[in-house]
């Protein structure tokens, strides 16, 4: 077998496994995107009822416990965001991990031509 055709032996599983890492980065990115909208959406509608109810408070308990019950709403809402990412990127790099996992010996090429 030449170096030619090892060589090529040796990087179609590399070609495919790169692929596939691609694949799997671009939905990590693309759920990353749209959790971190809908999490920004969240807070943002969260803001907005939180004003309202200030506003409609008419004393100062009702206006404390607005603004208690937004910071507990919000917390909730980055916590649980957070979570997300997390067991996201714990999950890409499980999956990412085999693909770049060295299961043969690495061996020098001979002086062989082409």
């Amino acid at each position: 077998m030449s170096i030619l055709q090892r060589l090529q032996t040796s990087i179609t599983p590399l070609i495919a496994k790169q692929k596939k890492a691609g694949e799997l980065q671009t939905a990590y990115v693309k759920t990353s995107i749209s959790r971190t909208t809908d999490t920004l959406s969240t807070l943002a509608d969260d803001t907005k009822n939180y004003l309202k109810d200030l506003t409609a408070s008419d004393s100062f308990v009702t206006a404390l416990q607005a603004q208690l019950d937004f910071q507990d709403s919000i917390k909730t809402t980055v916590i649980t965001s957070v979570q997300a990412n997390m067991a996201a990127t714990k999950s890409l790099w499980e999956e990412m991990t085999p693909l770049f996992t060295m299961n043969r010996k690495v061996t020098v090429p001979t002086t062989e031509t082409a």
